[in-house]
């Protein structure tokens, strides 16, 4: 009789936790409204030229030659960074194209080779030129 009166209860919590919220938007915050895509709060590590094509983008003219040359998308699978435009609306990664302008944030170490592999965190496009 004991395990008859739990099972309702013990059915009941799963489905409460699929309820949404007050806005309707089943974000569960309350807010109303999800929260902008922004890039680091500090300097971009490096600037540049984006170089390449077809998602294959790499770092050219770095102001800071150990960054010339780096991949600045990941490897089919992993996350793509945050990328914006200079007003800070964000971009897909089918809106770069080669030449331009771009800052860029690195998270965590980076490889030592040639050239470097560092994890890309944001990359701002200066698209006013």
């Amino acid at each position: 009789m004991r395990r008859l009166l739990l099972l309702p209860l013990i059915l009941a919590l799963p489905l409460a936790a699929c309820g949404d919220d007050a806005d309707g938007d089943g974000a569960g915050s309350g807010s109303g409204s999800s929260p902008a895509v922004t890039v680091p709060d500090r300097p971009a590590e490096v600037r540049g030229i984006l170089d390449g094509g077809e998602g294959t983008f790499a770092l050219s003219d770095a102001d800071d030659a150990y960054f010339e040359g780096m991949a600045l998308l990941p490897a089919r699978g992993d996350a793509p960074p945050v990328v914006v435009d200079d007003a800070g609306v964000e971009l897909g990664t089918g809106d770069l194209a080669e030449g331009m302008p771009v800052e860029v944030w690195t998270e965590g170490p980076c490889a030592e080779s040639y050239p470097v592999q560092c994890p890309v965190q944001a990359l701002r496009v200066d698209t006013a030129g």
